[in-house]
């Protein structure tokens, strides 16, 4: 019978702090990964978390009442990155230099694979392999490991060792079923060796990801199919897509279903909620703010797409800003992604092109003082200074001033 994480507390005399776990969402697989700062947030007093984490070190039992489980069967998304041409430069630059290249690297890929919630299983050397959906799972593991391969591109692009020059890697992801084994021992499964493959036939810089990735990361991202690659040790040929960068799509909804949406069904009188809230706007009745909220797949983002559609086929034209769980420390984000697609940029673009398409929009449309745009290029992180001047404001009067930009951009629309 399986212990409950009620029962384990109770093992360790803990027992009166189940509530405190169950009420937010703490099981024991999450409990394995916890960390002193973890139940310090959770609210746990200082003498229960010491007892807690030293019981977790000495491996009190986790699972059952009877031997632990040979292993545990996950669906994962598999990442494995490798450093390119690695042997030759251990035959170029000093040991102790190598040592120094290799830490370098695996601070730069563990700090990409962590800002996705994604777990590093093993390093080998020069190459790391990353677990999405395990010890934790979240909603949509694929995009989150190709997210976390195109960060670790640019950032290792960034390293440069002086004799060297910049490093380069190459990334495979698959996703499947796997078996993890208890302790995290081992881990088999057709698709560890599928990522590991998909790896070796990405060229430097690149990422080449599976069917399953592809389907299941939807139209986040663009790609450029490869067709069917037979790879050492798989048994069929496999369909395999290099990663070209982040989609343009204007919300995770349209990327997700790729146009194909149904119709909207049995939502005539929320549909006509929101018409009714749009022509009091029209009527300057003054402005609505709507809160439209309920249960995960209830249709919500389908009401909010279908309303955009209708508005843009009366001639309206929609401003779509959305928050993302990946860059909750970056206020600005969603503004920032929507002047990327109204701006269209591309993606090998030069910044000075950028600028152009920038001052064209803000200077040109909105009829903005040429001043003005270095502000939102500064939000974009785009080099101005040699075209409009240095920014010699405080930070906080710089966002003020870029706020104001941006008040002044609505309502010039």
């Amino acid at each position: 019978m399986t212990v409950s994480i009620a029962n384990w507390l109770g093992k360790i005399g803990l027992g009166q702090y189940t509530g405190l776990f169950v009420a937010n969402e703490v099981d024991l697989t999450t409990l394995r990964v916890l960390t002193n700062a973890d139940l310090k947030e959770l609210g746990l007093p200082f003498g229960p978390r010491k007892w807690l984490l030293n019981a977790l070190k000495q491996e009190v039992e986790l699972g059952s009442d009877r031997p632990a489980p040979e292993g545990e069967r996950r669906q994962l998304t598999v990442l494995f990155c490798d450093m390119v041409e690695s042997t030759e430069l251990s035959q170029r630059v000093d040991p102790e230099v190598l040592q120094t290249i290799h830490r370098l690297y695996e601070d730069a890929c563990a700090a990409c694979i962590s800002h996705y919630d994604g777990y590093i299983y093993q390093r080998r050397g020069d190459g790391i392999i990353a677990f999405f959906g395990f010890p934790l799972a979240h909603e949509g593991e694929a995009a989150r490991a190709i997210r976390s391969g195109l960060e670790i591109v640019e950032a290792i692009a960034r390293l440069e060792v002086p004799e060297i020059g910049r490093l380069r890697v190459h990334i495979g992801i698959a996703t499947g079923i796997v078996v993890v084994a208890a302790g995290e021992r081992n881990v088999v499964g057709e698709t560890m060796n599928l990522a590991a493959r998909l790896q070796g036939a990405a060229k430097p810089g690149c990422i080449v990801v599976s069917e399953r990735v592809y389907r299941l990361a939807g139209g986040e991202f663009e790609y450029e199919c490869l067709g069917e690659l037979d790879l050492k040790g798989i048994a069929v040929p496999t369909n395999a897509y290099v990663v070209l960068g982040v989609g343009k799509a204007p919300s995770r909804f349209e990327a997700a279903t790729r146009q194909k949406v149904k119709p909207l069904v049995g939502r005539a009188h929320e549909m006509q909620s929101l018409h009714e809230r749009w022509r009091s706007v029209c009527n300057r009745e003054g402005g609505q703010t709507v809160l439209l909220s309920g249960e995960p797949g209830l249709g919500k983002s389908h009401i909010a797409s279908s309303l955009i559609e209708r508005l843009a086929a009366d001639g309206v034209q929609p401003l779509r800003f959305q928050c993302s769980p990946f860059y909750v420390n970056s206020a600005f984000y969603p503004v920032i992604s929507n002047f990327e697609r109204t701006l269209d940029f591309g993606r090998d673009e030069a910044p000075d092109s950028r600028l152009d398409k920038l001052e064209a929009l803000l200077v040109g449309r909105h009829r903005l003082p040429l001043d003005d745009v270095r502000f939102i290029a500064a939000m974009l992180s785009l080099p101005y200074e040699h075209r409009y001047g240095p920014l010699t404001l405080t930070p906080r009067r710089v966002k003020e001033e870029t706020i104001r930009v941006l008040v002044n951009i609505v309502m010039s629309a």
